[in-house]
């Protein structure tokens, strides 16, 4: 409900670690094997909700920036 956030996923260049970010503060990161180099990787958007509340939930992408170096 009229909630803006900014998502961020940053993964290493060896493929071996990656942060997650929200507003630009780390809130996790995972440390062995996220991705392997032959791979591809794909934008996904996931909502998590609970089953209290019954009213209808959306998500609205404003932009997906996609980077990586050669």
């Amino acid at each position: 409900n009229d909630v803006y956030q900014v998502l961020r996923c940053v993964i290493s260049a060896d493929g071996e670690g990656a942060e997650f970010f929200i507003d630009g503060v780390s809130v996790g990161s995972l440390s062995a094997s996220v991705v392997n180099a032959t791979q591809n990787l794909f934008f996904t958007c996931i909502i998590v909700g609970d089953s209290g509340n019954s009213s209808a939930v959306g998500l609205t992408v404003d932009y997906a920036y996609i980077a990586f170096t050669r």
